[in-house]
């Protein structure tokens, strides 16, 4: 199954200083602790067939791929780099590949602005049909789901219990049989006056054998983002 995503934006800069980023190493820099730990170059310099190692940051759902840069058309600005290893790859796509575009703007006869267009191309097999729900031209939203609905199947005020079972969506619509979370809030035994406690999160789940790849995608990463929030209120509000 073949499929495409395509995004433009406005940048208030000239093409040529926009390639000079989008179109080298440069753009690496830019994006290394954002939604990646670390890049690597394997082979190149920045120009065709130059391959990268990206070390994903956790929360992702993959730990990293590598990609080769199979064209940089410098006259048209033009970049593109497809994904030869890990990836979406591990997970039933047959390629996946990434286009930057940088245009000149026709609205701006001053040359002052241009337009970057981001195109992601892949081909997906036919059994992994739901997995191409996860590309997306905005890697820090994540997962790509649209939505899902959740039903609390538990809520135990007595023993601070709280459980919350995905019910429509969400990891349902990549072959998970279940996906439960669980909050526990707890004594700390290591304070006697009772001025803390221990939040304890567990994400329960089970997914069908064809489909155990995606078990990547399961993370606490985003939930432990709601515990700092709430923590950081808490500590505000005492």
């Amino acid at each position: 199954m073949f499929g495409t995503l395509s995004e433009e934006t406005e940048v208030k800069v000239p093409a040529s200083k926009a390639w000079a980023v989008y179109g080298t190493l440069e753009l690496g820099k830019h994006i290394t602790g954002k939604i990646v730990e670390a890049i690597d170059v394997v082979e190149g310099d920045g120009g065709t067939g130059t391959i990268l190692k990206l070390s994903l940051k956790p929360g992702l759902g993959f730990t990293y791929f590598i990609e080769k840069f199979t064209k940089v058309d410098n006259h048209n600005k033009v970049k593109e780099a497809e994904v030869v290893e890990g990836g979406f790859l591990d997970i039933g796509f047959n390629f996946y590949r990434v286009i930057w575009e940088i245009k000149e703007n026709p609205k701006n006869d001053a040359g002052s602005s241009c337009i970057v267009k981001l195109t992601i191309e892949y081909d997906v097999k036919e059994e992994f049909a739901a997995n191409a729900s996860f590309v997306t031209t905005e890697p820090l939203v994540g997962l790509g789901f649209t939505y899902f609905i959740e039903k609390f199947t538990k809520v135990d005020n007595h023993n601070k219990v709280k459980e919350a079972e995905v019910v429509e969506g969400g990891f349902l619509d990549i072959g998970f049989n279940f996906y439960r979370v669980i909050w526990e809030i707890k004594e700390n035994p290591k304070d006697d006056a009772g001025s803390s406690c221990i939040v304890k999160l567990t994400i329960e789940y089970d997914v069908k054998e064809e489909f155990a790849a995606n078990a990547s995608f399961v993370t606490t990463e985003p939930l432990v983002g709601i515990m700092s929030a709430v923590n950081e209120h808490l500590l505000k509000s005492t």
